[in-house]
């Protein structure tokens, strides 16, 4: 049994897809990028699904801070020492970057060739257009995260 994360700033969403996931998994959900990033390290995820599109951090951001520097929202990504040890964007170490790594799905309405190739090179594992019919994604969904190794 997984632990899944899903990020979207719209509701039904998140409930259509806690509905259709929780039998198999432990699903938690989030209404943006910033509330997510305090769940991560909280929840430990094996999978986060997100969309692309949300007000304030984007999907795309918030992937960018799970992979670069583990999920503390106080660290920006662009800042490192020279001894390869992240720091406070406001001064000072702290720390290596975080353990937690989840897979993630990426899932949007503005699904392109452009964009999955960027999303892959991002690590992202897998990319869903949106809108879906949910039987259609839930069997793939549950393949993704299987194959993933989860």
């Amino acid at each position: 049994m997984s632990n899944i994360l899903i990020i979207d700033d719209y509701n039904i969403l998140l409930d259509v897809m806690k509905l259709a996931l929780e039998d198999e998994h432990t699903v938690h959900t989030a209404r943006s990028g910033e509330e997510a990033l305090g769940l991560i390290e909280l929840l430990e995820p094996d999978v986060v699904i997100t969309d692309l599109n949300m007000p304030g951090m984007s999907g795309l951001e918030l992937i960018k801070r799970i992979k670069i520097v583990g999920v503390d929202p106080c660290v920006d990504p662009t800042k490192q020492s020279q001894y390869n040890s992240y720091v406070n964007p406001q001064g000072g170490h702290i720390g290596p970057p975080l353990r937690v790594h989840p897979k993630i799905i990426l899932y949007t309405a503005m699904l392109t060739p452009g964009l999955i190739a960027y999303a892959k090179g991002q690590g992202v594992a897998a990319c869903l257009p949106k809108p879906f019919v949910m039987s259609d994604n839930q069997n793939y969904l549950s393949t993704t995260i299987r194959i993933s190794g989860m």
